[in-house]
């Protein structure tokens, strides 16, 4: 839960692939796997393996990180707060009437929301700072499953996206970015299985006039296997050029009424010969009623 709290502020953040997941990205029970009514997540990961006794005194195991998520009686999340040694991350999340994702509010950063129909027009970023405030809008253009992304920062136009491409169900299905372009492979129930990096031919020709490429060369590959449960088994990260593998697995010890894990073992390994890294992991889940 950790890289998908971090992946939703660096989500959040740019605004660019907010729109990517479902266009207009909202973090709910469902799209995290959660079942039941659930009120409050408190999950911590610590490595146990510094715990033990010292002479009479128990250590206990280093602290990683922790994370609360808050959720509405309706599933959506209200705020989230996510802290390690020297971080701390807080945001509080409102929707409109049509349960669409209005406002974000994380630390010095504020993002806002628009509409145009059941679609995404636009996303402002506000940050806030003693020196003035730095604004960053982006507008979307729709033609079928293809959007075109405007960036235009503090009233001057920065950069254009275009080919963002995205399945029926409005999950990222492809994405051209800068000098990438990237693909999402899906399962029926839109679970990633993997996500594809390719290197991107860019810059300006002999008659100084851009040009984009994309090529067939395979820079990173990232594959994701789950349980029959539905919870992620295992993710093995491919760096293609140097030929670097880093496998994380999960091991999911226990689980409560509702079917959630409140348990879990994490097995950090690769293939450059360092030695592995186990975490474990806690959840404890509080609910708006009990079974």
């Amino acid at each position: 839960m950790k890289k998908l709290f971090m992946v939703f502020v660096a989500v959040a953040m740019t605004a660019v692939t907010t729109f990517a997941q479902s266009y207009d990205y909202v973090v709910s029970l469902k799209t995290e796997g959660l079942k039941g009514p659930v009120r409050l997540v408190n999950h911590r990961q610590v490595d146990s393996s510094t715990s033990g006794w010292k002479g009479c005194t128990v250590v206990l195991p280093t602290f990683i990180f922790s994370e609360v998520w808050i959720f509405a009686k309706d599933g959506l999340l209200q705020e989230s707060i996510y802290s390690e040694k020297d971080c701390c991350l807080s945001s509080v999340h409102t929707y409109d009437k049509r349960g669409r994702l209005k406002q974000i509010k994380c630390n010095d950063t504020e993002i806002r929301f628009s509409y145009k129909g059941k679609r995404l027009k636009e996303s402002k970023r506000i940050e806030y700072s003693r020196f003035g405030n730095d604004t960053t809008q982006y507008n979307f253009k729709y033609q079928g499953n293809v959007v075109t992304i405007d960036c235009i920062r503090n009233g001057e136009y920065e950069f254009g996206m275009s080919s963002v491409e995205t399945y029926e169900n409005g999950l990222l299905m492809m994405w051209d970015r800068y000098d990438d372009r990237i693909l999402y492979i899906r399962n029926e129930q839109g679970q990633l299985l993997k996500e594809l990096i390719y290197w991107v031919d860019c810059g300006y020709d002999d008659n100084d006039e851009w040009y984009r490429k994309p090529t067939d060369s395979l820079m990173y590959c990232d594959e994701y296997i789950y349980t029959d449960r539905g919870d992620l088994a295992e993710k093995r990260e491919m760096h293609i050029k140097s030929g670097e593998l880093y496998i994380t697995s999960y091991t999911y010890l226990e689980y409560d009424a509702y079917g959630n894990w409140t348990r879990r073992r994490v097995k950090y390994t690769n293939n450059l010969g360092e030695e592995a890294k186990l975490r474990d992991e806690i959840r404890i889940i509080y609910y708006y009623e009990s079974i």
